[in-house]
């Protein structure tokens, strides 16, 4: 498939490509570097550890960096492709490509590429981040936390995931890595799907951002606080697996609708 092919070769040389996927591992080596220090300083490493699982950036239970996961990383995951329509537009290359692409289908396809890119960058990084928490740390010793019927007890039942995090913590947390990953990857999706009304290049690497905000502007006045972007970012998942998935559907329907909308003038196949 042309388009694919051509699509895929964009952005392998995209530079943007490169410098997210560093600056996404940085973030998450800092973290370990963090939790590292503070343990240190709290005299409890490695012999009276916590255990993995809580320190890892995704469950941020000792080092908090939930502002680079919130708003960091879906910027950085729309740097790498969500702009590529405004420039092809904007550079005049929509001219000569869309003479030899399906316009419509390339749209689409840069969609699931976004995705996908987007999704193994962030599923990798917060994977490293605890692989390393897991060589250094293990399972920890110190009584508490993942190891304490306290923290088990902690919200028991009143969300999907408690059962799952008391019955196995590590399958639990790879779970928040997926949805996390998952709502990171939406976000860029969503940019690239509002980049086709931006005038503003620098306007789109903002989107994931303002999109967040009026989704908690629009949840709090309908009064749907259990669908909230930020929250599913966040650690301690309060939200229920209903929740996950009407939102995860939700934003792919918008997207999709938003791409046919602006696709619709355009010849299928120029």
């Amino acid at each position: 498939m042309k388009e694919l092919n051509y699509n895929i070769r964009c952005i392998l040389n995209r530079k943007e490509l490169y410098l997210a996927i560093f600056l996404i591992f940085l973030v998450n080596i800092i973290h370990v570097f963090l939790v590292v220090q503070t343990c240190g300083g709290q005299k409890i490493f490695i012999e009276n550890s916590y255990s993995a699982e809580y320190q890892s950036i995704v469950y941020n239970g000792l080092v908090n960096l939930d502002v680079l996961v919130v708003i960091i990383f879906p910027i950085l995951c729309t740097l790498i492709f969500s702009d590529s329509n405004w420039l092809d537009k904007n550079l005049k290359r929509d001219i000569f490509l869309f003479n030899r692409l399906n316009y419509r289908k390339s749209c689409f396809i840069k969609l699931f590429i976004i995705f996908i890119i987007s999704f193994l960058i962030c599923f990798a990084g917060f994977v490293f981040n605890y692989l390393l928490l897991s060589i250094i740390f293990e399972n920890g010793t110190t009584l508490s936390y993942f190891q304490s019927t306290g923290f088990y007890l902690t919200h028991l039942e009143e969300f999907a995931f408690d059962l799952l995090r008391i019955s196995d913590p590590v399958v639990f947390l790879l779970v928040l890595t997926i949805i996390k990953s998952i709502f990171i990857s939406l976000l860029s999706c969503m940019a690239y799907s509002f980049s086709f009304f931006i005038k503003k290049r620098i306007l789109i690497y903002f989107l994931p951002l303002l999109i967040s905000i009026l989704c908690e502007i629009i949840s709090s006045v309908l009064n749907l606080k259990f669908i909230s972007l930020i929250k599913f970012l966040q650690p301690l998942p309060k939200y229920n697996i209903e929740n996950v998935i009407f939102s995860i559907i939700s934003i792919f329907v918008i997207s999709i609708v938003l791409i046919f909308y602006n696709t619709r003038k355009r010849d299928i196949l120029l």
